[in-house]
């Protein structure tokens, strides 16, 4: 499954970087894609919620996000 995962990421860069994306740009759309799918299926399945830290980077901004919904 891994090597079929491997594959169908490999072929989507080739296609992204043959319509003009840099590698840095394909890449990045694909993890804000893989990201996007896994919250869509987290939140399919009810009563979870749902933290979107995105693009953050740094550790800080993250635990104030999670300190901010425990008040």
């Amino acid at each position: 499954m891994r090597t079929a995962v491997a594959r169908g990421l490999e072929e989507a860069m080739e296609t992204m970087q043959k319509a003009g994306l840099s590698s840095d740009v394909a890449i990045q759309f694909l993890t804000d894609t893989n990201r996007i799918d896994a919250i869509t299926n987290a939140a399919a399945h009810g009563n979870i919620i749902i933290i979107d830290a995105g693009q953050v980077k740094d550790v800080a901004t993250t635990a104030a996000l999670l300190n901010s919904i425990k008040k």
